[in-house]
C-alpha cells in the first residue's frame, strides 16, 4: 500500500491573519449588534410611547388648568336655578363658555405639542 503524502501549508502571512481577524471581528459585532436591537426593541417603544403619553397628558393638564385659572370665572359657566325659598333646584352649564374654553384649550394643547415635537 502506498501512502499519499500531503503537502504542507504554508501559514497565512500576518496581514492575511490580521484582516481574516477583523473581518470576523466585525460580522461578529454586526450580528451581536443586531440581535441586541431586535430583543430591546419593544422595550424602547413602550419606553417611548409612555413618554409620549406622559408629555401629552402634561401639555393638556397645563393647558386647561391655565384657560381655566385665567380665562373664565366659575359662574359664567354654571348656572344655579333656585325655586323660591333660595334652595337649589337646578345646575345648568353654559355650553357657549364650555365650548370656549375647550377651543382655547385645544389650540393651547396643540401649539405646546407642535412645539415639543417639531
Amino acid at each position: 500500500m502506498a501512502l499519499k503524502y500531503r503537502r504542507a501549508m504554508k501559514p497565512f502571512s500576518f496581514k492575511t491573519a490580521f484582516f481574516l481577524a477583523l473581518l470576523i471581528f466585525f460580522i461578529i459585532s454586526l450580528q451581536t449588534f443586531i440581535y441586541i436591537e431586535r430583543q430591546l426593541q419593544p422595550a424602547i417603544l413602550s419606553i417611548a410611547s409612555t413618554k409620549v403619553e406622559q408629555l401629552a397628558a402634561d401639555a393638556i393638564n397645563d393647558a386647561v388648568s391655565k384657560k381655566i385659572a385665567e380665562g373664565s370665572d366659575f359662574k359664567d359657566l354654571v348656572y344655579f336655578q333656585k325655586d323660591g325659598d333660595g334652595k337649589i333646584k337646578a345646575v345648568l352649564f353654559n355650553y357657549n363658555e364650555q365650548s370656549r374654553i375647550v377651543g382655547e384649550a385645544n389650540d393651547t394643547i396643540r401649539g405646546i405639542l407642535s412645539a415639543l415635537f417639531c
